[in-house]
């Protein structure tokens, strides 16, 4: 599970799916892997946190999603689309 960066949580880890809100910090602070099938590591929330000069670390891109959740299932990587 990944250790949650905030000052809410001082530490603790959570599952991110207990969350009622996933905040820029905390978004940008996970590591991700990145579904995409064309490779294409430039997405929608990668343009959005862009704009607001921010970014998050893609760690690695798979092809599907089923590849990505199995990936993710066995890290702590957070699954992006």
């Amino acid at each position: 599970m990944p250790r949650i960066p905030d000052e809410t949580t001082r530490g603790i880890m959570l599952p991110l799916l207990a969350m009622t809100t996933v905040d820029l910090n905390l978004l940008t602070a996970l590591d991700a892997l990145l579904a995409e099938g064309r490779g294409n590591t430039n997405g929608p929330v990668d343009q959005a946190l862009a704009g607001l000069g921010l970014r998050h670390a893609i760690l690695a891109v798979v092809p599907g999603f089923s590849a990505a959740l199995a990936i993710a299932n066995a890290s702590d990587l957070v699954v992006g689309i």
